[in-house]
């Protein structure tokens, strides 16, 4: 018999609830997650009162920390006991909005999307870490276009998310 895990499941037409879940195989390239803690933004926010609709159930959160429990220590220098915080975007899209997110006691993710951290950062601010890391992406393409740091006004438009 599988494993079972606890994860916040939204289903379409239904209040986001605690599920549980056969506990995700890791495969090459990827680590498994002990989740410690995970960061609830408005996009989380937005998929489950439905404002971004999804038409099939989907684990949210994408702004997390957790410990690594399995890893292919030879491929990579992720070992077994970091830290780490996840960049939530590869090309099968963003967690928690087009595949599974990490409100889950345990999660898969791609080794290349771990960074490691350094625990006296604290559990809570390494959450924090994805929706800084988004903002400060804002500022080379600013830079690009003449906008400096001093600049009295700045417009910025985006997917109203």
């Amino acid at each position: 018999m599988k494993d079972l895990i606890n994860a916040l499941i939204k289903e379409p037409n239904k209040d986001a609830e605690l599920q549980r879940l056969i506990e995700p195989t890791k495969g090459k390239r990827e680590v498994k997650l002990e989740i410690f803690a995970v960061g609830l933004c408005r996009t989380d926010l937005f998929v489950a009162n439905e404002t971004i609709k999804r038409d099939f159930p989907l684990v949210l959160g994408h702004e997390l920390c957790g410990k690594v429990v399995e890893a292919d220590e030879e491929e990579t220098d992720i070992r077994v006991g970091d830290l780490v915080s996840v960049n939530p975007l590869n090309e099968k899209g963003i967690m928690g909005l087009d595949r599974d997110g990490a409100i889950a006691e345990r999660i898969v993710v791609r080794t290349n999307n771990c960074f490691k951290v350094r625990e006296e950062i604290g559990i809570e601010k390494i959450c924090y870490l994805e929706p800084i890391a988004a903002s400060l992406a804002v500022i080379a393409p600013l830079r690009r276009l003449g906008i400096e740091r001093n600049s009295k006004r700045v417009g910025i438009t985006g997917q109203g998310r």
